[in-house]
């Protein structure tokens, strides 16, 4: 099952925690023109780092081009140890190009 806002795995929701999330420079991961291949290992890093950091939440950048990217970002979180909840970010946050992750 997909880990969408309103879930996590603790039972809780993420919703509210991903909706306050606040896009920075350092709390985005910039995948555009990366190859699928490379996404999971590239998410991992990245997902690692933020939650060593303490970071509550955190940014994908997928970009829009023809959604492979986004598809192997969403299929990977779906089992990722780090995230608790992910969804779309909103219009606010910088939209559907972006996805934003609850973390650990």
């Amino acid at each position: 099952t997909m880990k969408r806002i309103g879930s996590n795995k603790k039972g809780g929701s993420g919703k509210a925690l991903l909706a306050k999330a606040v896009r920075t420079p350092g709390n985005t991961l910039d995948l555009r023109g990366k190859r699928a291949d490379d996404v999971g290992q590239a998410v991992d890093v990245f997902l690692d780092g933020q939650t060593r950091g303490g970071s509550p939440y955190c940014f994908i950048l997928s970009g829009h081009g023809t959604g492979v990217v986004k598809k192997v970002v969403k299929e990977h979180l779906r089992t990722c140890k780090y995230a608790t909840a992910f969804g779309p970010a909103d219009f606010e946050q910088g939209g559907d190009a972006l996805t934003v992750v609850a973390l650990v």
